[in-house]
């Protein structure tokens, strides 16, 4: 019997247009994203994109810290932070492992496996967008009080005042 390969993570399984689907996003998007190095599908022999299950997960993280206001310089410094952060992760249970300690719970990582870091990262980027759009309305209702008059009211006003000089 042949495996579809459900179980492998990062075999690629979809073409380009699936994998847009799965995402939410435009494929004109994700051949963005791999232009700027946030992924790189794999490629079948005659040369189509192939993106793997890890890729889809790792797209729906790109959407969500776009979604939070960073631009693809600052997604790419997160994801190789969150990347550095398991690597070392890994290195530090395996020595662990060599020295016949017990894997550490909760130290350094969540029950779930994810990294607190991170999530801490999106919170303060979460709370500094939210903190960006409540200062811009406020400096919008500040503007209105300091200006009440509608723009063509204004200038009606400049023509006038200019007419009497």
């Amino acid at each position: 019997m042949v495996s579809p390969g459900w179980g492998d993570l990062d075999r690629g399984l979809f073409p380009i247009s699936v994998a847009a689907e799965l995402a939410g996003l435009h494929p004109q998007t994700l051949r963005i994203y791999e232009r700027e190095g946030l992924l790189d599908p794999a490629r079948s022999a005659g040369g189509t994109r192939r993106y793997s299950r890890r890729d889809i997960e790792k797209l729906a993280e790109i959407c969500a810290l776009t979604a939070d206001g960073l631009n693809l310089a600052g997604i790419r410094r997160v994801l190789a932070l969150q990347e550095e952060t398991r690597q070392l992760q890994a290195e530090l249970a395996r020595l662990r492992e060599l020295a016949g300690q017990p894997p550490a719970q909760g130290r350094g990582q969540l029950p779930d496996g994810s990294c607190p870091a991170s999530r801490a990262c999106r919170r303060a980027v979460r709370a500094r967008s939210a903190a960006r759009s409540s200062s811009r309305a406020v400096m919008r209702s500040a503007a209105a009080k300091v200006q009440p008059w509608s723009s063509s009211s204004r200038i009606r006003a400049a023509k006038a005042s200019w007419r009497r000089e």
